[in-house]
């Protein structure tokens, strides 16, 4: 069975932070997807530096590649690529992809597409983006979001 994945295109003024905190505690997108019983991910440069902060920190190592690397050594299209295979050995039931193309180059890219593409049939994706080039081709549904600023 295919996923109803998601597309939120962000405007600029769009507290994104405040955003993601919202869908990965089910309290966005309620009326579209229910989370609140399924196993997500983040793929974003906040989890990449959460896990470098871990590296330099207390020398916990979750994440290496194949040469031994570490998250810090990596270079960004390095890192976004490693954290995307860590991410699906977790098996997720669905990832939230927050600017997905950010700060790497076309190969990467292409190779990012290609992976998170065949994951559509068992991954429920909400991709985060800012470009509309950027919409990935397995996302069916988008939503623009101009503000969304936290009212406490």
């Amino acid at each position: 069975m295919r996923n109803k994945n998601i597309g939120l295109y962000l405007s600029n003024a769009s507290n994104k932070k405040f955003l993601l905190e919202k869908i990965m505690g089910n309290q966005y997108l309620r009326d579209d997807v229910d989370l609140s019983s399924l196993k997500g991910v983040l793929y974003s440069l906040i989890t990449i530096n959460r896990l470098i902060d871990d590296e330099m920190n207390h020398d916990y190592f979750l994440i290496k590649t194949k040469e031994n690397s570490n998250l810090y050594t990596m270079s960004s299209g390095q890192q976004k690529k490693a954290l995307l295979a860590y991410l699906i050995a977790q098996k997720p039931e669905y990832m939230v992809l927050d600017d997905v193309y950010s700060n790497i180059d076309k190969e990467t890219q292409q190779s990012i597409t290609s992976t998170l593409v065949k994951l559509e049939e068992t991954t429920l994706m909400i991709q985060l983006f800012f470009r509309k080039r950027d919409l990935l081709p397995c996302i069916h549904t988008v939503y623009s979001i101009r503000h969304y600023i936290s009212c406490n």
